[in-house]
């Protein structure tokens, strides 16, 4: 199991629902991860829009 995976356990047994980011390719393990627990990611497409 990689790291990102138990981050995304560890965020959803303390009750996390959503994550927001961008999607870029520094992150993007985070968001496979985010595939295998049930977390919706909000992602946008630039940081104007985020904001």
């Amino acid at each position: 199991m990689k790291i990102t995976e138990y981050i995304m356990q560890y965020l959803k047994i303390n009750g996390v629902d959503f994550i927001f980011g961008m999607s870029a390719g520094t992150v993007s393990a985070i968001y496979d991860a985010v595939n295998n627990v049930d977390i919706k990611p909000i992602i946008t497409k630039n940081e104007a829009g985020t904001a």
